[in-house]
């Protein structure tokens, strides 16, 4: 029966998913049997995932977990491009660091690794690295011997090296071989690098221009942090509150998930450096599942067992559900800004947004909160509605206020258009989303919306909720009626067909080219993979349910056409506008009628 959980031969070999496969009698995929569409494969994948389909090996529709260790120039890439911050001595350690299975040294994590867990990797990569003094001393004395004094005590001419090197040599040698003598002696010098060299601790451990930092343990499994722990020095201390909803944690789990997402990975263990100024980088390359984490592997694993097998079982008896909350902005004639709470409640259906703004918490943005329907129509009448409730709330006021949708109307205003489905988060799931609904949205995009990326609008970005969750990746496609039904449509698709979708579309989102089309907004590129795309969607049996919702928006994508995002929203969704500032008509490219994604009150009579 398909939606059984496999592990592959590989990771069946040894380690802690060998031990999590047995206590949970996960079989084989090759020994006991061969997975079927619809199944999950837990696996370690080594080539790049442009390089090969996640599912080579197995049948059209199997889903294979990835969870490579190590990290190599291109995830570093992946992972910039997403905004997920990385340790900048990282780069210098990849050609270490990518030909590693298991943990390499990175940072202080180094001296953690090599005084704890000396892998033949981490052996290897500290003889073979260049360093006279340190490869003479690995090479002539016995490996325990060698080990003990790199990591507990360096000798005279290690630390000599570092004192007469260039600086530039000596922060090489300090992110390879972070002894700890050595590695107090160079963060009085400034360097990109140095909140990952300084000493860990509060502020006042180290100068008073580099952030002090903390290193943290995240294992990941199939977008949930199982855990957060504390590493290295000071690996007992942490609030009170650890265990509850501490902003550090929540963002330190956020930016676990994220890294290990950007890269095309399902699980694994994220390392990370969180400084005292708030920020939170990526300090290591991804590591395997660990022994002591056994129980949380286990855990989680039976936990994904049984929501696939159950997915498989009710997934085509649920009624799908589709729900959005978009955001708008209130702009006056002299392009200021209008607070949306002078109008709307803070809660309500046609409500206002909380929006921090130098420091102080403020709700300038407008929101609206349909009732979610199972079709775009139902949707689309929802907006509509309260689109009129807004309009009505807003009339006493009199002034001519337009109204504005899109990425960035507005410079440091960020909207976004949410799409809720009533189904469990599914990382596979998200990457069909990416590719069929945010890479097609932004092929139509006004240039000015790329600005809100990747702060907002990172692929794959989601938020659980009661129903399911909600995908927070989109623009407020409020700014196109024609692309807001398009991106319902694409959403009820991809989950209702996410297994033929991801295998039809070979998920355009996750190569490098189609992530930094969309990041950097390559209209072009995006354009054909929309395209491309498109031709996938029609081959899915369930394309036929959707047609009359999808294929206008992309016979306009086909044309080239561009949403503005200084055009007010309103006239397009069918509701008179007092004036319209920016001049001219609403419609895209200066066309008629549904020519361009800016649809005419008439038209939106028919949607």
């Amino acid at each position: 029966m398909a939606g059984r959980l496999w592990i592959d031969e590989d990771a069946a070999d040894g380690g802690v998913l060998a031990v999590v496969a047995r206590r949970l009698s996960l079989p084989i995929a090759g020994r006991d049997g061969w997975p079927e569409a619809g199944d999950a494969v837990i696996g370690f994948r080594r080539g790049r995932r442009e390089r090969e389909p996640a599912e080579k090996g197995y049948a059209p529709g199997v889903w294979l977990l990835d969870g490579r260790p190590g990290l190599d120039r291109g995830d570093i890439a992946q992972m910039l491009m997403a905004g997920v911050r990385v340790d900048p001595a990282l780069d210098g350690e990849l050609s270490v660091v990518s030909g590693l299975d298991r943990h390499a040294p990175s940072s202080d994590v180094a001296r953690k690794v090599v005084a704890e867990r000396p892998s033949e990797p981490v052996r290897k990569a500290v003889a073979e690295r260049p360093s006279e003094p340190v490869r003479k001393a690995v090479a002539e004395r016995a490996y325990e011997s060698a080990r003990k004094a790199v990591a507990e005590r360096p000798s005279e001419p290690v630390r000599k090296a570092v004192a007469e090197r260039a600086y530039e040599s000596a922060r090489k040698a300090v992110a390879e071989r972070p002894y700890e003598p050595v590695r107090n002696v160079v963060p009085e010098r400034p360097s990109p690098c140095a909140p990952l060299i300084a000493s860990p601790g509060r502020s006042g451990s180290a100068p008073s221009n580099v952030p002090a930092f903390r290193l943290f343990e995240v294992p990941v499994f199939h977008l949930r942090a199982l855990t957060v722990r504390r590493i290295g020095q000071g690996a007992g201390l942490l609030p009170a509150d650890w265990d509850g909803p501490h902003p550090l944690r929540r963002r330190l789990e956020t930016a676990a998930v994220r890294a290990l997402y950007a890269t095309g990975r399902d699980f694994g263990t994220v390392t990370l450096a969180a400084s005292d100024d708030g920020a939170v980088r990526v300090a290591g390359p991804f590591g395997e599942p660990e022994e002591r984490d056994l129980p949380l592997w286990l855990e989680a694993v039976g936990a994904f067992r049984s929501e696939l097998a159950e997915e498989a079982e009710t997934g085509r008896r649920r009624e799908l559900l589709i729900g959005a909350d978009p955001e708008f902005l209130l702009v006056a004639p002299d392009g200021r800004v209008v607070s949306a709470s002078r109008f709307f409640p803070r809660d309500g259906a046609a409500g206002s947004d909380a929006l921090r703004v130098r420091g102080q918490l403020r709700c300038p943005v407008a929101e609206l909160r349909p009732d979610p329907a199972s079709d775009p129509d139902g949707l689309m009448r929802g907006i509509r509605g309260l689109m009129r409730r807004a309009e009505l709330l807003a009339a006493p006021d009199g002034r001519p206020l337009r109204w504005l949708a899109g990425g960035m109307p507005v410079p440091g205003f960020a909207l976004g258009g949410h799409i809720h489905l009533n189904v469990p988060p599914n990382a596979r799931l998200l990457r069909v989303l990416d590719s069929c609904v945010a890479l097609p949205l932004a092929a139509a995009e006004d240039e000015r919306g790329v600005r809100r990326r990747p702060r907002y609008g990172a692929l794959g970005d989601f938020r659980v909720k009661r129903h399911g969750f909600e995908y927070r990746t989109p623009p407020s496609w409020l700014v196109s009626p024609l692309a807001a039904q398009a991106a319902f449509a694409a959403a009820l698709l991809a989950a209702r067909h996410t297994s033929e979708l991801a295998l039809l579309t070979g998920l355009p989102s996750e190569t490098e080219a189609g992530r930094r089309a969309y990041y950097e907004g390559d209209r072009d590129t995006l354009r054909a993979m929309a395209l491309r795309v498109h031709d996938a969607m029609r081959r899915v049996p369930g394309y036929a349910m959707y047609r009359r919702w999808l294929a206008p928006f992309f016979a306009a994508v086909e044309r080239g056409a561009v949403w503005r995002e200084d055009a007010d929203i309103r006239p397009k969704w069918g509701l008179p506008a007092r004036e319209n500032a920016a001049g001219g008509d609403a419609h895209v490219d200066g066309t008629a009628g549904t020519a361009g994604l800016g649809a005419s009150p008439a038209s939106l009579r028919s949607v």
